[in-house]
């Protein structure tokens, strides 16, 4: 794989780590450091609001934070309070309300008091999302549970194989506008299903998560993949014409022809196109670009406001959420991390060595 491939399959890792934290609360929202080798929270201000004191610390979520005491997990308030206590040998980050944790092995889920709400019984769960979270019984078979723990759709959907193009991201086990991704084992194709199991008619060789009413397909022509979208009816309301295309967020979404790059409206008509190699969704007002190994960001008119010298990285982190960003810089051979506003001002600098 070339290295712009590489990039633009970091990018598409990232896109689907931002769907699957968008739950997210923006204005409220708090960021993980790392000082003198232990974690803890900031603001948007750069204040630090949860001194540093943890070995290790999940995602903000809901007002939540899972971090590791003496080897168990348990949750921590904007304040540092641990409101549950460490005794999960792990957590994931709350969705609708709920957490997955792990238990002896098993994973099961939790409410915001500490309270197992579904027992733990599966071989991996994912987070929440319209009312419904994947849960997987083995390592080749998935379904969907209600906050109940109710069964909703059996586990009967086959995990999905690797995708047969090289820039191509997995799509998510989420639900989005009602629909889901899944693997059509029978004929190894991808289409959706609602959210009564129903698997749609439509067949595709390439497909992503449902964002503002459509959704990127792709279909093999002549041997080359070919990316389009469809609506949630699943007709194709902008042509596969383009050789590769991610998500549409705050109404635009980013497709390369040809090896260049652009922005596209719902109409799929070109908006602007921007000179650089890839790039990433939309979020707060800003857009992740690269060209080679650096990267910058543009605003919706396609402008850039914060010139091209970071590096590539990866999480939810990455894109700009309550009003920051986290980018990465190498510095005297290891990575320095900074938090950096709309304007590209520097909010917290930090560094994972300890």
């Amino acid at each position: 794989m070339t290295k712009k491939g590489i990039l633009l399959l970091i990018l598409i890792i990232v896109i689907l780590a931002f769907f699957a934290g968008s739950n997210f609360r923006q204005g409220e929202r708090l960021f993980a450091v790392k000082v003198d080798g232990k974690w803890g929270l900031i603001d948007r201000h750069g204040k630090l609001v949860v001194k540093p004191q943890f070995s290790n610390l999940n995602f903000w979520s809901e007002g939540l934070t899972g971090v590791e005491i003496n080897k168990k997990w348990g949750f921590i308030d904007d304040k540092g309070k641990v409101v549950i206590p460490a005794q999960f040998d792990n957590v994931g980050m709350f969705s609708e309300g709920l957490a997955a944790v792990t238990i002896n092995g098993k994973h099961g889920y939790i409410n915001k008091k500490g309270k197992i709400i579904i027992r733990p019984q599966y071989y991996t769960a994912d987070k929440f999302h319209e009312g419904l979270a994947a849960v997987w019984t083995n390592g080749e078979e998935y379904g969907y549970i209600n906050r109940q723990g109710k069964a909703v759709i059996e586990p009967k959907i086959p995990r999905g194989a690797m995708f047969p193009y090289k820039f191509a991201g997995w799509p998510t086990s989420d639900f989005s506008n009602g629909l889901a991704c899944i693997w059509i084992k029978d004929g190894s194709k991808y289409s959706f299903i609602d959210r009564k199991g129903n698997i749609k008619k439509w067949r595709f060789d390439w497909v992503q998560d449902f964002s503002e009413g459509l959704a990127p397909v792709g279909k093999e022509i002549n041997g080359k993949l070919k990316v389009g979208y469809i609506d949630t009816k699943g007709k194709l309301v902008i042509d596969c014409k383009f050789d590769m295309a991610l998500p549409f967020t705050e109404g635009l979404a980013a497709v390369w022809i040809d090896k260049e790059f652009f922005y596209i409206d719902k109409k799929g008509s070109i908006v602007f196109k921007v000179n650089a190699d890839n790039g990433g969704v939309f979020s707060n007002g800003l857009a992740k670009v690269c060209t080679g190994d650096k990267c910058g960001f543009i605003n919706r008119k396609g402008k850039v406001v914060i010139s091209q010298k970071f590096s590539p990285s990866s999480g939810p982190y990455e894109l700009f959420k309550g009003g920051l960003a986290n980018v990465m810089e190498s510095e005297g051979g290891f990575w320095v991390y900074s938090y950096i506003d709309k304007t590209g001002k520097y909010i917290f600098r930090y560094t994972e060595r300890k």
